[in-house]
């Protein structure tokens, strides 16, 4: 199968393993990991090529999370397209945010969390990946 054909997901920590991690099981699994480091970027990432899906921490140092799904939704506006995004946090009770952050995202994760969480929310949000 080619590269292109296949659904990409920008995995998006400041936690370097996890990001691995995460890529990993994605690739294992028929998606196309893009890796982030800083919210700065996953920015970068997703204007460059946005992706079918983007799973993203909170608490990062610079841009958080909020504020890159933020920035992702204006710009995501004028063309009517909608990368969904997935919450990634350890804190469960930033799950209760007020409802102006819930517009932001489409989904949450608890961490910590498993292969088998992270495949099945990611399939649920973009189908099943390519092998």
């Amino acid at each position: 199968m080619e590269e292109q054909q296949r659904k990409s997901v920008l995995v998006v920590d400041d936690d370097i393993g996890l990001v691995k991690f995460i890529a990993q099981v994605l690739r294992i699994n028929g998606y196309v990991p893009v890796s982030a480091y800083s919210g700065e970027a996953a920015l970068d990432a997703y204007s460059a090529a946005p992706p079918h899906l983007i799973l993203l921490d909170i608490a990062m140092p610079g841009l958080n999370g909020w504020d890159v799904a933020e920035r992702i939704r204006v710009k995501e506006d004028p063309t009517g397209t909608h990368t969904p995004i997935v919450i990634m946090s350890a804190q469960s009770r930033i799950f209760e945010v007020s409802q102006q952050f819930r517009q932001r995202v489409d989904a949450f994760l608890t961490k910590p969390f498993g292969t088998e969480e992270i495949v099945a929310q990611v399939a649920a949000m973009i189908g099943p990946g390519i092998q």
